[in-house]
């Protein structure tokens, strides 16, 4: 995981995908608030089975994806926590999602 708004998943071939989350931008890790925020998508993530569902790349050649995990769109779960609440800030495949 590189920060809140990014995890890595592996598809059914084993290869890792990173995917920076469509319409969020969590702080980054050196950024107040970064460490909290790259924590709390771990937990949310890490060794879980998820749904990415994305049309284009980042300037990085990252996947911009809409992201569901155990039924939930974690984009939403996550800008909410990230804001405090304040809610602010196709192909498609299905992955274990992965820390690294």
């Amino acid at each position: 995981m590189a920060d809140g708004d990014t995890i890595t998943v592996l598809d059914a071939d084993k290869k890792q995908h990173k995917i920076r989350l469509n319409g969020i931008e969590a702080p980054e890790k050196a950024q107040p608030f970064g460490t909290k925020s790259k924590a709390a998508m771990g937990e949310k993530v890490a060794g879980k089975d998820v749904v990415v569902i994305w049309s284009k790349r980042d300037r990085y050649g990252w996947i911009l994806g809409d992201v569901t995990v155990e039924g939930l769109a974690l984009q939403a779960v996550q800008q909410v926590e990230d804001t405090g609440g304040r809610g602010e800030g196709s192909p498609r495949f299905s992955s274990r999602a992965v820390c690294g």
